[in-house]
């Protein structure tokens, strides 16, 4: 899920550098985001995407000079 995606959600709480506060449980948690595909900024582990398959692989390419061919198996 998109940040924007996700201030639009009814559970939003509060967004902030790197991090979003979501009360889809009824208590404040913290999620972390992260930068996808043309520089979005995506919600890592949102709890309303549970059910949509996400392929990190190619969402969030591995850093430090590896390739994603070696780590897909």
């Amino acid at each position: 899920m998109t940040l924007e995606d996700c201030t639009l959600c009814e559970k939003h709480g509060y967004s902030g550098n790197g991090f979003v506060i979501c009360k889809y449980y009824n208590m404040n948690e913290q999620r972390i985001t992260g930068t996808g595909v043309n520089n979005a900024v995506n919600i890592i582990s949102c709890p309303k995407e549970d059910d949509v398959a996400i392929d990190r692989k190619n969402d969030y390419p591995p850093r430090w000079g590896k390739k994603a061919s070696i780590i897909k198996k």
